[in-house]
């Protein structure tokens, strides 16, 4: 594979782009052809070229966001399934069609993606502002973030009921952004990994001015059911960018940048996804020993000696050692403070690399979820502390609050300690 990666980097531009015309696959929606067939393949992602048909998105001097993002989603889309032959690569379009927002997301839910990536461009009154940002869901955390989210998704204004399509949400209206705010985002740290490899490999491989990582309401990640990312390449709006953006030098090398993103997320995947199932069998293990015991104690069978005892006990005690733990801070009396770091369907074990080397971090059981938070702090301000100190390792990562054990809304909770 990097023998391969090697060729295709090193081989002249005009090499390259005959290359990616020979070799590029065409599954779309635009194109009503059926979902392709994953042929075994282990892992499906889908590939949204932003934009499209009647709207054009960010527009420079002489281009068009929905064209360069368009060619930088197909290239990336040839990197990985030339290089990735275990992954599925799906594109909503592969040609100039105008495609609601919504079709986007149910076409990634329907094909049953394992991950999803808007690519875009963007622009700005000020041609001065350049370099690329990646978003991931959530609510906006800053003017900026929301306009260019009010931008991106300005475009249902074009699509015919919307109103039904998006239950009567208004782009251009900042009270329907309240509706992100109550939204559940099961998938949002695999999503942060996914868009830190990103940044990381735009700014290291493609010498792209670092954005960062931020959250944004984008409805075209609203509603799909997997880990999923907006990518925004650069700034059309600045002549030095867009030079760069139009060009197939430009956009081999940023889909090259996202395909060693994806390769990274993906081998992070799959570490974890080995690990889980190495600590499910240690737990299948233990309920099938606890099942015999239990068995054999009601058949009378008393008789053990010393020694079978000891061997049960040691079986029974196969179990995660932050069990005990949980138990007891989920019980703390009065109003605490946490930071959440992350949340899995699935416990992460104990030195997990995803733990980024930080040792203290607790597991609580809530909502259907595994959630790994920060000891509790009595006050609202140390817990901010705590989030500044941990911030630079697990982007997007918020302060919850509990009184007597039982969560409670932060806003509440931050009147009571102002209240102590």
């Amino acid at each position: 594979m990097r023998t391969i990666l090697s060729l295709l980097n090193c081989v002249g531009r005009h090499t390259i782009s005959a290359a990616f015309g020979i070799i590029m696959f065409t599954f779309s929606v635009s194109g009503q052809s059926p979902s392709p067939d994953p042929g075994g393949k282990t892992f499906t992602i889908v590939i949204d070229a932003g934009h499209g048909g009647k709207d054009p998105g960010a527009v420079g001097k002489t281009s068009r966001e929905k064209d360069i993002a368009l060619s930088i989603a197909k290239k990336t889309g040839t990197y990985i399934s030339s290089l990735m032959s275990d992954v599925n690569v799906i594109y909503t379009r592969t040609k100039d069609v105008f495609i609601p927002v919504h079709e986007r997301a149910t076409f990634a839910n329907r094909n049953k993606a394992d991950l999803f990536l808007s690519i875009h461009v963007n622009g700005n009154d000020r041609s001065s502002v350049s370099g690329a940002e990646t978003y991931v869901m959530g609510p906006s955390k800053s003017e900026g973030n929301l306009e260019l989210a009010k931008k991106e998704n300005s475009v249902i204004l074009l699509e015919d009921d919307n109103e039904a399509n998006y239950e009567g949400f208004n782009p251009n209206d900042p009270a329907s952004y309240i509706m992100f705010s109550v939204s559940q985002y099961a998938y949002l740290n695999q999503s942060l990994l996914m868009a830190s490899e990103v940044q990381d490999q735009l700014r290291i491989r493609a010498k792209r001015k670092d954005g960062g990582v931020r959250q944004g309401p984008f409805l075209v990640l609203w509603k799909t059911t997997m880990p999923s990312v907006l990518i925004e390449t650069g700034y059309i709006s600045n002549a030095e960018e867009e030079k760069y953006l139009k060009t197939d030098y430009g956009q081999d090398v940023i889909a090259s940048a996202i395909y060693r993103a994806f390769r990274n997320y993906k081998e992070d995947y799959e570490d974890k996804n080995a690990a889980l199932a190495s600590e499910s069998k240690l737990t299948d293990n233990k309920e099938n020993t606890d099942k015999q015991v239990s068995i054999a104690e009601l058949a009378g069978n008393s008789g053990k000696n010393e020694a079978e005892a000891e061997t049960n006990k040691e079986a029974s005690n196969i179990q995660p050692p932050e069990t005990e733990e949980v138990a007891r801070t989920e019980s703390s009396d009065g109003l605490v403070f946490r930071v959440q770091v992350m949340a899995s369907q699935k416990r992460i074990p104990k030195g997990s690399k995803h733990f980024k080397g930080v040792s203290n971090l607790e597991e609580l059981q809530m909502e259907g979820y595994y959630k790994y938070m920060t000891p509790p702090v009595e006050t609202y301000p140390q817990s901010q502390k705590l989030k500044r100190e941990l911030e630079d390792k697990f982007p997007g990562i918020f302060v919850v609050a509990f009184l007597n054990g039982k969560k409670i809304p932060l806003p509440e909770a931050i009147r009571l300690d102002k209240e102590k």
